[in-house]
């Protein structure tokens, strides 16, 4: 039978953006020097801020995060992440 509705692939990565904004976020202002959030500094140092946080998981953390994934895949994510 054909899945319809929300199709998405949620990955693990944006699990932990989702979950982890604020310790995202302050990893990246330290990363990017204090610039204000939205700036091309701030901006450009994202990616690196979120691998960082994920580098800092627990190998029970990351699982748990998988986890999550594949739920928010597999059933309706909650309305909050329908919106992104």
């Amino acid at each position: 039978m054909p899945k319809f509705g929300y199709v998405k692939a949620i990955s693990t990565r944006f699990v932990v953006s989702h979950l982890r904004q604020e310790q995202i976020h302050e990893v990246v202002t330290r990363l990017a020097k204090g610039t204000p959030p939205g700036s091309r500094a701030f901006l450009a140092k994202y990616q690196q801020g979120l691998k960082e946080v994920m580098a800092g998981l627990t190998e029970a953390e990351k699982e748990g995060y998988k986890g999550l994934a594949e739920e928010w895949t597999n059933a309706v994510p909650p309305p909050d992440v329908q919106r992104k």
